[in-house]
């Protein structure tokens, strides 16, 4: 039922704003989509009736424009005409010949110029502000529609082609912009200098040239010709987070975020995908300072680090790391499994999970097994693993194999004249004469997560900093850059070629560059 005109604007947007959060009630999914969600809230507007189109169609479009970030009338009328579904949502209609009609470029402009007032587009400003601001609180991504797979092949016209990639890049940058820069907290007063989203752009400029803050301050001012914030104020703001467990909820919420838009754009389509665990070590100079300094074998002239764990899809070409987590000496590895392994099982079903030999222990074994986890992880091969492997022909499984106060099976296989031992619940057949092959195949996998490593590297700046919400701070945004990164490069691919390649869409470089450059007007 159709609102009607009320004169007091205030309670005009009262009403309203009472039927948006009733739509997004009704509707209670994660995966709403934005025509649907405004074909729910009624809008009462009043208008010449021998227009041939509704004032509630039309007012709904311009604000499916605004929240999608689509830039002219001639692009919302593409896209109305593109999207039928959607065009039908938002209430047009189909004519006497049974085809949907819907407004074109010169429409929609006669339309603003003749019938939308100042009060009438105030209010469009505002269902549209209001809209964006629920869907944060719930934490729902509505515009990725924008993500949808287009099945046009590779184009012959290498210019063609460029300007699509160049064209869908930016777009899905401001994409990036919108969702993930309001969730960083820099704790920037409203009557700074410099707004947020200036210090975000330096942090991305930073890491993707792998550079110290101070000189990628200079250098990035110099790139935009213009003032900018120096490193020593960057640098305040950041060690502001005088929590690690605030900084860590923080992230947390942007990697959760991240996983909900790669679900929204169908990207893992519910399918079940293997994933790894790992830590990683940031070697640590100096005398310890830092109740998060951990020991660990003498390399490159020290032996202390800073260390993280992570949990990532090692499927080819989605190599997500769904959380990151910084370990204290406090923390122990079955503490730390645990974590990362509940927080993935609820986003993606997990197939396998890969762990290296350093998690060979009775107590994560038995973890995996009271979670039911299907694991697999190699043996460490002390004397009596050796002894084991030694009584059989490989391939064998040993069931049953105790250690401790667990047990699990043993398998024993042989490659390059060289015997391994696995340790595994999953169920294989000691007959198979591809066992080996069984083995090994999925476990090189697990090949994918050092190889992630090696790339956020990439994107993280550097730092001689003996603080530790510095380095956290670095090593967090890293992986969210990195995550970005796959993101992006899996739906240019579905854009440009139709399906995932295996050609990579976009260099890391190049992405940070469209992010950190694109004009973001009202930036926060």
């Amino acid at each position: 039922m159709e609102l009607s005109p009320v004169k007091n604007a205030t309670t005009t947007n009262r009403i309203i704003e009472r039927e948006i959060y009733k739509a997004f009630i009704r509707r209670g999914s994660q995966n709403t989509e934005l025509a649907d969600l405004l074909g729910d809230i009624p809008l009462g507007f009043s208008f010449n009736p021998r227009f041939e189109f509704s004032a509630a169609s039309m007012v709904k479009s311009l604000i499916l424009m605004k929240l999608k970030g689509i830039k002219s009338q001639s692009k919302l009328a593409l896209y109305l005409r593109t999207y039928e579904k959607d065009s039908i949502r938002l209430g047009f209609f189909n004519d006497r010949d049974n085809k949907l009609r819907t407004p074109d470029q010169r429409t929609l402009s006669y339309f603003i110029k003749k019938h939308l007032d100042f009060e009438k587009k105030q209010l469009i400003e505002f269902v549209s502000k209001k809209i964006e601001e629920v869907s944060e609180k719930f934490n729902i991504v509505l515009d990725l529609e924008i993500l949808h797979k287009n099945t046009v092949k590779e184009s012959k016209n290498e210019k063609t082609f460029y300007n699509r990639r160049s064209e869908k890049l930016s777009e899905l940058c401001r994409l990036v912009r919108k969702k993930i820069y309001p969730k960083i907290n820099l704790g920037i007063k409203a009557n700074s200098i410099f707004k947020k989203n200036n210090f975000l752009d330096i942090l991305v400029h930073i890491a993707l040239t792998e550079d110290f803050a101070e000189n990628g301050s200079r250098t990035f001012s110099h790139i935009l010709n213009k003032r900018t914030p120096t490193s020593d104020t960057l640098l305040y703001h950041i060690k502001k987070f005088e929590d690690v467990e605030v900084l860590q909820k923080m992230f947390i919420g942007i990697f959760d975020l991240v996983h909900k838009m790669s679900k929204r754009s169908n990207l893992f389509g519910g399918r079940k995908v293997d994933v790894a665990i790992d830590f990683t070590d940031w070697f640590y100079y100096g005398k310890d300072r830092s109740f998060m300094v951990l020991g660990k074998k003498p390399e490159r002239g020290t032996s202390k680090c800073f260390r993280f764990a992570t949990i990532n899809v090692v499927e080819h070409g989605e190599r997500f790391t769904l959380l990151a987590l910084p370990v204290s000496p406090f923390d122990t590895k079955e503490k730390i499994i645990e974590k990362l392994v509940s927080f993935a099982r609820e986003r993606v079903p997990i197939r396998k999970l890969y762990v290296d030999r350093g998690f060979f222990s009775s107590g994560v074994i038995n973890l995996l097994k009271r979670m039911e986890i299907t694991f697999l992880m190699p043996a460490i091969m002390n004397d009596r693993v050796i002894d084991y492997a030694n009584s059989v022909s490989p391939p064998s499984i040993i069931k049953g194999y105790p250690m401790k106060d667990c047990k699990f099976n043993l398998v024993v296989v042989e490659k390059d004249e060289r015997r391994y031992a696995f340790a595994t619940n999953m169920n294989l057949n000691s007959n198979d004469i591809l066992l080996s092959e069984k083995l090994f195949t999925p476990y090189s996998k697990r090949w994918g997560i050092e190889t992630s490593y090696r790339v956020k590297k990439n994107f993280r700046g550097k730092t001689t900093s003996r603080n530790y919400i510095i380095r956290q701070f670095y090593f967090m945004m890293s992986v969210v850059l990195y995550d970005l990164w796959i993101l992006i490069n899996l739906l240019l691919s579905m854009f440009l070629f139709g399906k995932i390649s295996k050609k990579v869409a976009v260099t890391a470089k190049l992405f940070g560059t469209v992010l950190y450059t694109i004009v973001d007007p009202g930036g926060t």
